[in-house]
């Protein structure tokens, strides 16, 4: 019993000494800028630049086909669906 007891403790203290020694950084996230709507768009608005702004969100699929400029939205994304800045978001 008490053999069990000292090495449960070397176990349990090797295993923090592990855990502890990791790495401390973040691994980083690539990101994308996208174009998101800053207000309520309702349907059938003519969507005006100022209703939108450019917001960096990681990079992943769901983004893939999304504006990535306020400046080069046209005539021919207006039937394109827009997400809304979430509550928070900066």
């Amino acid at each position: 019993m008490g053999l069990g007891l000292v090495l449960s403790i070397v176990a349990g203290g090797a295993a923090f000494f592990l855990a502890s020694q990791g790495s401390t950084k973040a691994a980083e996230v690539p990101m994308k800028t996208v174009v998101v709507a800053t207000q309520q768009i309702d349907a059938r608005t003519i969507i005006a630049s100022d209703m939108l702004v450019e917001r960096s969100v990681p990079d992943d699929p769901t983004v893939e086909q999304a504006v990535v400029s306020v400046s080069t939205y046209s005539s021919r994304h207006r039937s394109m669906s827009l997400c809304r800045t979430p509550k928070g978001s900066s």
